[in-house]
């Protein structure tokens, strides 16, 4: 009973929305990968740039993920971020701006680098969770601009929707800007004078691609309208779960929760591999051998990466978090993917490593730190889901969990 109130108390003054219900979050089967891959990541020795927001092999997720972690952790029962911690975590943001503006002054090198373009698509994430922890009125004018810029592609996305765009594809960069509409219109209030307009870019994203890009016959959604592109992918897919969550609680339209479950059972059948009881990146189809060549030639050979289930975990724990934590199944299935990444890729010496290829693990030098951040930030949000602690704002107005645990 004490749990509930102090859910609705949390939810009544608008925050995160984070309770105290207790003293320290609960030990789970991963304590032992979390505090070998925290130790690692933050130790100077190993990454002496991390306190200027360097990091090793950077797309954008390290300065998404990386102020996600520590800012979660921040509001959470049980110990907090260190100094070294907010201040590497301040220092991304500052790299973020720098090549934020780079795009705004040549839009057209997002289409060139691919490193600032995913700096961009994937690093705003990090200044919406900045937002949401400190308020600040900088980081709310930045994920304005960025959405602005954005507008034009969100009201055509068709101009996207040929290109290749490797490796993610465009109906994952689609899927990203529908999330991130409607994540600045959870984040703020009815008084913000573009809330309404993004929620309506990010609506009618989700529209747009419902008639382009969705199949009726596989419950999923295309790589791209290219002919002979209708592969089922975990990127597009898992990232558009997050869109139509989000367009859930903001609507209270059942329909788009219901999607997004409808999703995750159509990749689970198609992509779940029983032999090492984890997720392949794609389909493993002969039909698109020759597709993958051009888009990703590692989709021909049993690609198990650790971001697809990453993004499988995010996927999991957000519709946990938005049906009230009734679904205990959702929870065990993040865990499952977390079992993956711990049992086949974690490497015991702090490091889990990039992907499985037809059993092999990848080399040393395809380490992705980005992606180990956010496993990190995942492995809290699981601590948090377990003792119900929403920490996504993703609990409807009104909502009551299940149960007190």
């Amino acid at each position: 009973m004490k749990s509930k109130l102090a859910l609705v108390l949390v939810l009544m003054v608008g925050g995160i929305g984070f309770s105290a219900q207790a003293s320290e979050l609960p030990a789970t089967e991963f304590d032992q990968m979390y505090a070998d891959i925290a130790r690692y990541t933050l130790d100077p020795a190993h990454h002496p740039d991390l306190a200027h927001g360097v990091v090793q092999i950077e797309y954008g997720d390290a300065k998404a993920y990386f102020p996600a972690w520590v800012y979660v952790r921040d509001q959470l029962p049980g110990e907090k971020p260190s100094a070294f911690e907010f201040q590497a975590a301040r220092a991304m943001h500052d790299r973020y701006r720098l090549a934020f503006a780079q795009i705004e002054q040549s839009p057209l090198q997002a289409f060139k680098d691919l490193n600032l373009a995913m700096d961009a698509a994937i690093g705003i994430e990090g200044i919406f969770r900045a937002y949401e922890h400190g308020g600040g009125e900088n980081d709310l004018e930045l994920a304005r601009r960025y959405l602005r810029l954005a507008r034009p592609l969100a009201k055509h996305p068709g101009l996207l929707l040929a290109y290749h765009l490797q490796p993610y594809g465009p109906a994952t960069v689609i899927a990203g800007g529908a999330w991130f509409y409607l994540e600045y219109a959870l984040m703020t209030g009815s008084d913000d004078p573009v809330r309404g307009q993004f929620l309506r870019l990010g609506l009618d994203l989700i529209e747009k691609m419902d008639r382009k890009l969705y199949s009726k016959q596989k419950h999923t959604y295309r790589y791209s309208v290219r002919p002979g592109y209708d592969f089922i992918y975990v990127y597009n897919n898992t990232v558009l779960v997050q869109a139509l969550v989000r367009a859930y609680v903001l609507t209270g339209e059942r329909r788009y929760y219901d999607r997004a479950l409808e999703i995750m059972r159509t990749l689970e059948q198609a992509l779940y591999h029983p032999g090492y009881r984890g997720f392949l990146a794609a389909e493993d189809n002969c039909r698109y051998h020759r597709r993958y060549e051009k888009v990703g030639p590692q989709y021909n050979r049993e690609y198990m990466a650790l971001s697809a289930h990453n993004y499988m975990v995010y996927a999991y724990l957000s519709l946990y978090e938005a049906g009230g934590f009734r679904d205990e199944e959702l929870l065990e299935k993040a865990a499952a993917c977390l079992r993956f990444e711990r049992d086949w890729l974690w490497d015991r010496q702090g490091q889990i490593q990039h992907h499985l290829e037809r059993g092999r693990l990848s080399r040393p030098e395809d380490y992705c730190m980005g992606c180990n951040f956010q496993t990190l930030y995942h492995l809290v949000q699981y601590q948090a889901a377990l003792r119900q602690i929403p920490t996504q704002h993703l609990l409807r107005a009104g909502e009551e969990v299940k149960s007190s645990r």
